[in-house]
């Protein structure tokens, strides 16, 4: 299980790479993606701690709860977005009834994105 500073970190920094975030890099590289991300990576935290945290039954009508492999993919994925495609940060990111993380944007002109992370490394997307 990752902590909530090894969480942070693989949000601001990447898995496996130096300082991406804007800790890391000067202010003439900082994009305004990066300084979003940067803003809300405590919120981002926070909920996928939440998450991690439910137990089966966790919305009393027998929802089952996202596994621990579910919510590191979801910050596998938030990472890759971050940093390798300049996405902003999501919306919100909830936890649904069938053990699988949500996660959603608000764009641009009223468009919805959401990724669902339905099984370790797996999303399915809707646009």
């Amino acid at each position: 299980m990752l902590s909530h500073t090894q969480s942070r970190d693989i949000l601001l920094y990447g898995a496996d790479s130096g300082p991406l975030g804007p800790e890391g890099l000067s202010s003439s590289f900082e994009t305004q993606a990066d300084r979003e991300w940067s803003s809300r990576t405590t919120r981002l935290i926070s909920e996928l701690e939440q998450i991690r945290s439910l137990r089966d039954n966790w919305d009393g009508e027998g929802a089952m709860a996202p596994g621990e492999k579910i919510v590191e993919s979801t910050i596998a994925l938030l990472n890759s977005l971050q940093n390798e495609y300049g996405l902003p940060p999501p919306t919100r990111i909830v936890a649904s009834q069938a053990a699988s993380i949500v996660i959603e944007w608000q764009l641009e002109h009223g468009e919805h994105l959401e990724a669902e992370i339905l099984e370790p490394y797996r999303a399915e997307w809707m646009l």
